[in-house]
C-alpha cells in the first residue's frame, strides 16, 4: 500500500518511513498509522484503496444504508463477517465491506439473498460503528415493543392483582423483553448486563471494552417481572428476594452457545441482577494477538517459561485479565507439563489442561483447591 500512495503523490518517502517506523512499534495498520500522523485523509485513503482492489468506494457518512437492503441480510452474517448491505439495484446488492477480497463473507450474503453481490470499500471503523448503529436502532425499536406491550398488560389495583399479572399474562412480553436484552447484549460483544433498579425507574447497562455503557431505562414497575423471568431460566428461587443468588444460563444466538452467570443482590430499591456473558464460540486469543508492545512481549514470554514465581495479572472488569491468562496457559502447554487452574468459574475449556472449578457451596474453596493441587504433582 505504500508504494500506491508514494506512486499517486500521496506522502512523502519520509512520511513512508516515519509511519513504518511507527509501526514496528505500534501494530497496527499502516493505513490508520498515516491518517494518525496526519499525513493523509481517511477520503483520500478510502480512494487509493478502493483503486488498488479495483472496486468502487463507499462513504457511509454520507451515504447511509438503505432499510431496503439491510433488509436482505441477517444481523448475524453482517457483524460476523463485517459487512453492510447499502444499496439494491434490482437483482444486485452493493455491499459495503472492509475486505473486498473476502469470498466467505461474500458466498454467505449471496447464499441468503439470492442475490448477485457488488462489493464496495468502506473505512473500517465508520462501517464497524455503521453496523452498530443500524442494528442497535433495530433492537432498540424491539424492545420498546416488549416494553409497551408489557406495560399494557402491567396493571395492578392492588398486591394480589400484582401477583396474579405476573404468573399469567405479563411473563409473555417479558420473555420477548428478556431475550431482546440477552441477543443484544451477546451480538454487540458486551461482557456483562447491569440491570439495576433504581426510585423509579430501572437503568440497563452493558460492560463493552471494559467500560458500562447506558442502554436505556426500563418502567420501574416491571422490574419484578424481568427478575422473576430471569430467576426461572437460571433455576433460582423466586420467592427469595432478602438474600443473593447466584446461577447460570446457557442461550443460543445466531447458532453459538453462550453461557450466563447470572448474580441477583438485594438493594434498597430492588434486586439488582449482572448477568456475565461467556461466548464459548470466541477463540482463544494467543500471547502475540493480545496487543503486547514486542518489548513487552518479550518480557512477558520470558516470565511465563520461568520454572518458579508468581505473576499477578491485575485490572477492572472486562479488560482482559482472563484472556490474558488462558493466552499464557496455551504459551507454556505442551505434553511434558502438568498444568492445573482454580477458576471461579472455568469460562473456557482447554484440551490438555486440568481445570477446577471452585463451589464454596459445598466447602471447595480457592484455599481448599490450591491445596490439594499442591499433591497433584503440578508443573505449573
Amino acid at each position: 500500500m505504500g508504494e500506491l500512495l508514494l506512486a499517486h503523490r500521496l506522502i512523502t518517502q519520509e512520511q513512508l518511513d516515519q509511519a513504518l517506523a511507527l509501526q514496528r512499534e505500534r501494530p497496527g495498520s499502516l493505513g490508520s498509522i498515516l491518517v494518525s500522523l496526519g499525513f493523509i485523509t481517511e477520503d483520500l485513503l478510502l480512494q487509493a484503496l478502493a483503486a488498488q482492489h479495483g472496486v468502487s468506494a463507499w462513504r457511509l457518512e454520507r451515504d447511509a444504508p438503505k432499510a431496503a437492503a439491510v433488509a436482505k441480510v441477517p444481523e448475524h452474517i453482517c457483524r460476523t463477517y463485517q459487512v453492510l448491505p447499502v444499496e439494491v439495484r434490482g437483482d444486485l446488492l452493493v455491499l459495503a465491506m472492509r475486505n473486498p477480497y473476502d469470498l466467505d463473507a461474500i458466498d454467505a450474503v449471496r447464499n441468503v439473498t439470492g442475490m448477485r453481490v457488488e462489493p464496495v470499500l468502506a473505512q473500517e471503523d465508520r462501517l464497524a460503528n455503521a453496523i452498530e448503529r443500524t442494528f442497535s436502532a433495530r433492537a432498540q425499536a424491539n424492545m420498546d415493543g416488549y416494553v409497551e406491550r408489557a406495560l399494557e398488560e402491567f396493571k395492578p389495583q392492588d398486591e394480589r392483582a400484582r401477583k396474579a399479572t405476573l404468573t399469567e399474562e405479563d411473563t409473555r412480553p417479558v420473555v420477548g423483553l428478556v431475550n431482546q436484552i440477552l441477543i443484544d447484549a451477546i451480538r454487540m460483544g458486551a461482557s456483562d448486563i447491569h440491570i439495576e433498579p433504581r426510585a423509579d425507574r430501572v437503568d440497563l447497562r452493558y460492560r463493552i471494552d471494559g467500560e458500562l455503557h447506558p442502554i436505556r431505562t426500563i418502567p420501574q414497575g416491571l422490574m419484578p417481572m424481568l427478575t422473576t423471568r430471569l430467576k426461572i431460566l437460571a433455576e433460582l428461587d423466586i420467592v427469595e428476594s432478602r438474600l443473593p443468588q447466584d446461577g447460570r444460563i446457557s442461550v443460543e444466538v445466531d447458532g453459538r452457545e453462550v453461557d450466563l452467570r447470572v448474580s441477583v443482590l438485594p438493594n434498597y430499591h430492588g434486586q439488582r441482577i449482572v448477568l456475565r456473558i461467556l461466548d464459548k464460540s470466541v477463540t482463544l486469543k494467543k500471547l502475540d494477538e493480545l496487543g503486547f508492545s514486542p518489548q513487552n512481549l518479550r518480557l512477558f514470554r520470558n516470565l511465563i517459561h520461568k520454572p518458579y514465581g508468581m505473576i499477578l495479572v491485575t485490572g477492572p472488569t472486562g479488560s482482559g485479565k482472563t484472556t490474558t491468562l488462558y493466552a499464557a496457559l496455551r504459551e507454556v502447554q505442551k505434553k511434558t507439563n502438568n498444568i492445573m487452574t482454580c477458576e471461579d468459574p472455568v469460562e473456557y475449556d482447554i484440551d490438555g489442561i486440568n481445570q477446577s472449578q471452585v463451589f464454596e457451596k459445598v466447602g471447595l474453596t480457592f484455599a481448599m483447591q490450591l491445596r490439594a493441587i499442591l499433591r497433584q504433582d503440578p508443573d505449573v
